[in-house]
Parts: C-alpha cells; structure tokens; sequence
C-alpha cells in the first residue's frame, strides 16, 4: 500500500466544472519527490487571499471565469486494486492546514510558503 499527497491548485470555471488540476509537488510514503515547482505568487495568491463562494470563506482567487484553490489530495492505492480511497484537505480562513495531516505535510507546506512568498 503506498500513501501519496497531491499539493495542487483546482481551477473551477464559471459552469462549476473541475479542470485538471495543476499538480505542484507530491509526497510518497513520507517523502516528497524531487520533481516540484512551486507557483509564483502562492502565498500572495492561494494563502493570503480568499473569495467567497456558497458563503464560505476559500483561499485563493477569482478571475472573471474562475476560481483558483490549493488543495491537498491524499490517495492510498494498493497493488491489486489500485486508488482505494481519495480525501481532499483545503486551507482554513485563516491560511493554515487543517489538523489531522502528517507532520511531513506540513514540513513540505512550510517549504512552500518559503520557497512561494515571490
């Protein structure tokens, strides 16, 4: 069984239709891979901005056509019967992960807040 963590960015037009995510940085098994970019602009853009939508409170942003989120996708896939389980984590009002996500999560979220503040 291998546990993965997706940080991505979700991009919802205006018909309320999910895009392909823009996946950024992944984590297997605890470690992250080496491949990542983190976006320009991504604390400015996904951690200290924030819309409404539903009359809920969302970090990110809008455009005249979208809405633009960071998420956490977590999935646990095994050998035989591939994704068996797909849970999805958003920040809260205030910037910050919900609770309950590993510790490695977090170093890697702080990695991005670091590495994303240009």
């Amino acid at each position: 069984m291998a546990i993965y963590y997706e940080f991505q960015i979700e991009v919802t037009n205006n018909d309320g239709n999910l895009e392909d995510p823009n996946v950024f940085l992944v984590i297997q098994n605890g470690k992250v891979l080496p491949d990542y970019l983190i976006p320009n602009n991504f604390v400015k853009d996904y951690v200290n901005s924030s819309f409404e939508d539903d009359g809920c409170i969302k970090k990110g942003f809008v455009t005249e056509n979208e809405l633009h989120e960071f998420a956490i996708m977590k999935m646990v896939i095994t050998e035989d019967e591939g994704v068996v389980d797909r849970e999805y984590f958003y920040l809260n009002e205030h910037g910050s992960l919900p609770n309950g996500l590993p510790q490695y999560v977090q170093k890697a979220f702080d990695k991005c807040l670091t590495k994303g503040e240009k």
